[in-house]
């Protein structure tokens, strides 16, 4: 059975196993040009498709999915970094306009503040060498190659979605 600590990379045809790593931990991953992305928390991890080895790591810490264009890594947990996907270096930090979509109120009886107090930031999408980010009910553009935020976006409520991108609209 799968553990928070392996990953295992599997024959999409068959489900025989390629490999295995037994000392990774991490969230969701992103697999592109050769290269499996983990956000971990505390890190970002690149490793290797071929047999997991870790590539680099870098001191960025988010759990949230994360998207991959043209060599740099973006991530959001409610600010949007830029990662060179060569070598961990952080190329760009901005913080993103908006409030974190968490919950209101006080703490459920039996469960932890920790869970309470944790925020979810969806992947950001990029475009045209723009990257959009959501940040509670704002979406922000933000240019890829330098963070310079172009526009932002404040829409009624305070969600937690993914925007998508199709023939120069953005829906959100």
């Amino acid at each position: 059975a799968a553990s928070p600590t392996h990953l295992y990379a599997l024959s999409a045809t068959d489900g025989s196993q390629k490999w295995v790593q037994t000392d990774v931990t991490g969230g969701v991953p992103c697999v592109v040009d050769g290269s499996i992305y983990l956000p971990r928390g505390e890190k970002m991890i690149a490793r290797s498709v071929v047999d997991g080895t870790k590539q680099w790591e870098s001191e960025i810490g988010v759990s949230n999915p994360v998207a991959v264009a043209n060599g740099v890594l973006y991530s959001n947990d409610q600010k949007l970094h830029a990662i060179d996907t060569a070598d961990g270096s952080v190329l760009w930090e901005t913080e993103l306009p908006g409030s974190a979509a968490t919950p209101q109120g006080d703490t459920p009886e039996g469960w932890s503040s920790e869970l309470t107090s944790f925020k979810f930031a969806a992947p950001p999408v990029v475009a045209s060498g723009t990257v959009y980010a959501t940040n509670g009910g704002t979406i922000t553009a933000v240019a890829a190659g330098t963070g310079a935020i172009q526009w932002s976006y404040e829409t009624v409520g305070t969600g937690v979605w993914t925007p998508a991108v199709a023939d120069r609209e953005l829906y959100v």
